[in-house]
């Protein structure tokens, strides 16, 4: 059985659009479909400003990273955050967040955590967000 060029030709505009639909979110979500997208966002474009090491203070987060935060899965990247890493060995995403940090920048960019909500090991403070 044998395909023709234009049979072959309209499966892969098929598959393009169906991988443009989905990085663009534009299809529904599966039930159980994995957050990995959203925490390598989180990792690429959000480290910077919610890392336990430098810098030390509370900085704004850049349009960049406020883009990863609102289109999240955040419940799904929340249950994820106890994945080992490749890089440091043996290090977890959890491991290197200050969550003073984090709570500052899902705050500046709209989509705070609710509060007494569970994200990982930590537990979201009730009341206003720490200075």
């Amino acid at each position: 059985m044998g395909f023709d060029i234009k049979t072959i030709g309209l499966l892969f505009l098929s598959i393009c659009l169906l991988s443009l639909c989905h990085d663009q979110k534009l299809l529904p979500t599966v039930a159980g479909e994995d957050c990995d997208v959203d925490l390598r966002g989180f990792e690429i474009e959000c480290m910077y400003y919610m890392n336990k090491g430098e810098p030390s203070t509370l900085i704004n987060p850049n349009d960049r990273c406020c883009k990863v935060i609102k289109n999240a899965n955040i419940p799904c990247c929340c249950r994820n955050l106890g994945r080992k890493l490749v890089y440091p060995p043996g290090y977890t995403i959890a491991d290197l967040l200050n969550w003073k940090k984090v709570l500052h920048c899902m705050n500046y960019c709209g989509r705070p955590l609710t509060p007494a909500s569970k994200c990982g090991n930590f537990i979201v403070p009730r009341g206003p967000p720490p200075k």
